[in-house]
């Protein structure tokens, strides 16, 4: 079942499997949980795998480290600068607290101060920005040629979203373990918030983001990363 989920993905099996790998060391076996009420709602079986007992509190820190773990020494010296609004902020400071590795993240005025100061906390330079005016890519772009910074920004299908695809592979395969397999469906989501508008269908909303889906039996539903 593992395999089939990673079907249509760019990356290879192996690819997912050695970034599980490479960052297990640093991140938290999640658990996957289940809602007699919420099944009852849905009106099929769901599974919820519990990356906000993530490490920096989402998923986001398997990409994170799987980034920085790539890096050479010659990189990791030259520090390295990303941008988001929060998670993935809070996980490359994280991961670069952890790995010792200079980080600057550049992050809009408005995300929420919790976000700020978790990331300030972690250890990282926070560069602010006004995202009506300004454009956080150049911002970034700019940092890494002028002080020879390694850009990591949110969305980098080779390591980034590698260690995320660990973070879906992981989710999928527990929930599709022989003692966790049904014939229902299965949800596997790292969503902060569900709501069933309808009976067979559900919303996801989290890290400021939202998708609605019709659930189909068996399916699999992954919450965009």
């Amino acid at each position: 079942p593992a395999r089939s989920v990673l079907s249509t993905l760019a990356i290879g099996y192996e690819d997912v499997l050695a970034a599980s790998r490479s960052v297990a060391p640093y991140i938290h076996r999640t658990p996957v949980m289940t809602s007699r009420l919420v099944d009852e709602e849905a009106g099929i079986q769901l599974f919820f795998k519990c990356e906000n007992l993530q490490r920096a509190g989402a998923f986001k820190a398997r990409g994170a480290f799987n980034k920085l773990l790539s890096l050479s020494e010659k990189e990791r010296a030259r520090g390295v600068v990303a941008f988001s609004s929060g998670n993935h902020a809070q996980a490359v400071a994280l991961a670069a607290g952890t790995l010792g590795v200079d980080a600057t993240i550049v992050m809009p005025k408005d995300a929420p101060r919790s976000k700020l100061e978790a990331t300030r906390n972690y250890g990282a330079k926070v560069v602010e920005y006004d995202r009506r005016a300004e454009d956080r890519d150049r911002i970034a772009s700019d940092i890494a040629e002028k002080e020879g910074r390694v850009l990591g920004p949110p969305y980098e299908r080779q390591t980034i979203d590698l260690g995320t695809d660990d973070g879906r592979f992981t989710r999928a395969s527990s929930a599709l373990s022989p003692r966790r397999r049904t014939t229902t469906g299965v949800a596997v989501s790292p969503a902060s918030t569900w709501s069933w508008p309808s009976r067979g269908s559900c919303r996801a909303e989290g890290s400021g983001r939202s998708v609605s889906r019709r659930i189909a039996s068996p399916s699999i539903l992954m919450r965009p990363s």
